[in-house]
């Protein structure tokens, strides 16, 4: 689950504490079990740097994993089932 990230949307269409408030409840009876294996939150703002800034992240986030899922599979042999990867 390292390599989820949990994104909120529509921060423009309510206000701040309403939308706090879903959060929490995404987090305490929806997102709970997946953050305590690894996954993130983030924040997606209703602007064109926010969505950039997300991207980046996921990009950064997925290359290291997708060159030891790569390693694992041609260098070892490995089918996709035994790399670290199908762990998360």
């Amino acid at each position: 689950m390292s390599s989820v990230v949990l994104c909120t949307t529509m921060w423009g269409q309510v206000a701040e504490h309403v939308g706090a408030q879903r959060e929490g409840e995404l987090l305490a009876n929806f997102w709970q079990v997946m953050i305590n294996k690894g996954a993130t939150m983030r924040r997606v703002l209703d602007s064109r740097d926010s969505a950039c800034e997300t991207i980046t992240s996921l990009i950064n986030l997925r290359r290291p994993v997708a060159l030891q899922i790569q390693q694992e599979m041609v260098d070892q042999g490995k089918p996709v089932s035994a790399t670290e990867a199908s762990r998360d």
